[in-house]
């Protein structure tokens, strides 16, 4: 498969067969750096994860990282923050590992993704003077990589390891994985503005439908949770591989 930025390394691209992966001696795996301190901790990710790698099989083992590029890099590299290159690279790739990306929290209407600045105009950012790092506001990007990719299991694996001081009495009992659903409810939320036509008459149908008041100046946030996306189950052999 060919890309316009992507230049895949060589090394053993990760394959499903018969139900199962196939993970050769040097798997590839897509690594996005991410903005802001993702741009420093992540090659040091890298740095600890291949030592590890090679501490554990004496050098028999390597992973083959291959650059992909969101957030400030997509913007440097595309001209937008989340291109569609990079989603279908993480498909071709079947793994990424990321690290954090600015996700906007104000009302402004551009984000530096260089410094995480919101303003309200683009061109050049008013806080670190950087003329390639504004862009428009936009929904999260750790948000749409879980729906564009189906990414519907949060894994969350909890242990306590021997040495390190913990508050808990009985910490070296902990051992347990956290499961959360992780494109719908808050993921998946529409959100309508206060006095606005669709929040007055969410807040009249709900007073029909069930008595219940709702004040009128009150913003309405929809959370869905389906049953289908509950139920991983259900899922295609491609993304019940994937977990974000």
């Amino acid at each position: 498969m060919e890309f316009k930025e992507v230049r895949i390394p060589e090394g053993d691209l990760i394959e499903y067969r018969d139900g199962k992966l196939v993970i050769g001696d040097r798997p590839v795996i897509g690594v996005l750096r991410g903005d802001g301190i993702g741009i420093d901790i992540t090659p040091v990710m890298q740095k600890v994860v291949d030592a590890a790698v090679a501490k554990a099989y004496g050098g028999k083992r390597a992973i083959a990282w291959c650059p992909l590029y969101a957030g400030l890099e997509g913007l440097q590299h595309y001209g937008s923050e989340f291109p569609d290159e990079t989603v279908e690279a993480i498909r071709y790739l079947r793994i990424a590992i990321k690290g954090p990306f600015t996700t906007p929290i104000g009302e402004e209407t551009h984000v530096c993704l260089a410094c995480a600045h919101q303003q309200n105009h683009g061109g050049k950012c008013d806080k670190c003077g950087r003329e390639d790092s504004v862009c428009p506001r936009f929904q999260s990007i750790n948000v749409r990589f879980r729906q564009r990719l189906d990414l519907f299991a949060c894994v969350r694996p909890v242990r306590y390891f021997d040495g390190v001081p913990a508050p808990n009495k009985y910490a070296d009992k902990v051992n347990f994985v956290i499961f959360r659903e992780n494109t719908e409810d808050v993921y998946a939320g529409h959100d309508f503005e206060r006095g606005s036509e669709t929040a007055l008459a969410v807040i009249d149908l709900v007073k029909k439908m069930t008595g219940r008041e709702i004040r009128p100046d009150s913003g309405i946030g929809i959370k869905p949770i389906s049953e289908f996306g509950t139920k991983a189950c259900r899922r295609s052999p491609w993304c019940t591989r994937a977990t974000s």
